[in-house]
């Protein structure tokens, strides 16, 4: 049984970590090194981390990954590609 623990000073910046974890942006991140169904390997070390106290990451799933592959110049072709990819599990799409 794998357990891990996320560090969050207040309920808002522990929202904004869970808005983003259901990104396109945090999941394609993680998808590029994920080998089984599981987390033991310590894959999120990986994940990029931000500043979640950022009012940006307070916004939609869909519009944290409009700034993040804006920010990151991630064309379109590429982000399609990464949708295409993933499933729409929390139906964040637009």
């Amino acid at each position: 049984n794998f357990q891990f623990y996320i560090h969050a000073d207040t309920k808002i910046e522990l929202d904004n970590i869970t808005n983003y974890l259901k990104t396109d942006f945090c999941r394609g991140c993680l998808r590029l090194i994920k080998t089984s169904t599981n987390l033991m390997a310590g894959e999120l070390k990986y994940i990029p981390w931000f500043d979640f106290s950022d009012p940006v990451f307070s916004k939609s799933p869909s519009e944290i990954d409009d700034y993040l592959f804006a920010k990151y110049n991630i064309s379109d072709e590429i982000r399609k590609h990464i949708e295409n990819l993933l499933p729409d599990y929390y139906s964040i799409r637009k």
